[in-house]
């Protein structure tokens, strides 16, 4: 889904329209449920760690989130999310994410942001990662701790 994601706030809530990115999830891929481990420590994994089989474990939503229960059932450890944005030209821009679960995010192969404070509730845009996009595919990995099987998922856009 290539779109405008509008948040009406935490999960489809009362509140104001706002506009806060263009979605990413043209390519999605997820590991399956990794040993728990700290978030600081988590090396970025080969995209071929994650599968595009996401039917029944991943729900993809419209407004940019991705909720991974059905990956962690409950469990505690890490996911792994691989996706890819293709840009038109090679541009500075940011990478807008939120995550209900300590997260850490690579892009085209460099840590781009780590946050092991994140925690319930994931709402759009609370993190910002600067990106140097080149034209054409980039590929962005993220590895998120399911705090003790609370996380739900994480949302992804670029602005």
């Amino acid at each position: 889904y290539l779109g405008v994601c509008k948040w009406k706030g935490i999960r489809g809530g009362e509140g104001m329209k706002k506009q806060w990115a263009r979605v990413v999830l043209n390519k999605v891929a997820v590991s399956n449920l990794q040993s728990p481990a700290d978030i600081r420590k988590v090396e970025c994994p080969s995209a071929s760690q994650c599968r595009e089989d996401i039917e029944g474990r991943v729900n993809v939503m419209r407004d940019g989130f991705m909720d991974m229960r059905g990956v962690h059932g409950g469990n505690d450890g890490v996911i792994f999310v691989a996706l890819s944005y293709r840009s038109g030209k090679a541009e500075k821009g940011q990478l807008l994410y939120g995550a209900d679960g300590p997260v850490k995010v690579w892009i085209n192969g460099k840590e781009a942001g780590c946050h092991p404070e994140a925690t319930n509730p994931a709402t759009p845009a609370s993190f910002k990662a600067t990106a140097n996009w080149k034209k054409g595919r980039n590929s962005i990995m993220f590895a998120l701790s399911t705090n003790k099987g609370k996380a739900w998922g994480i949302f992804c856009g670029v602005s």
